[in-house]
């Protein structure tokens, strides 16, 4: 099923966009909803900073080493920097 790819939109709850169909993924499908059979983009239903921080936080295993080898406020400073790095909206 094609997707809809964006273009100059405004990150807004009530801003209404123009969609064109592609079959490109954009990550920024599942900020679209239809309301009064109109696109609208909503900035809170972008959950890509999720995926980006999933695939940077370290594993379990250096985590743990981490706090082995840093301690716990070591590694707190190293999961601040990935949120930090990665906000949410």
């Amino acid at each position: 099923m094609p997707t809809p790819s964006i273009g100059g939109f405004v990150e807004s709850s009530v801003t209404v966009i123009e969609a064109e169909w592609n079959t490109e993924w954009t990550g920024l499908e599942s900020c679209l909803r239809v309301v009064d059979e109109e696109i609208i983009f909503d900035a809170t239903l972008d959950i890509r900073y999720q995926q980006l921080r999933k695939d940077a936080y370290p594993n379990w295993q250096d985590q743990l080493d981490d706090i082995f080898h840093n301690g716990i406020d070591g590694w707190k400073s190293t999961i601040q920097a990935v949120k930090d790095k990665y906000p949410k909206p």
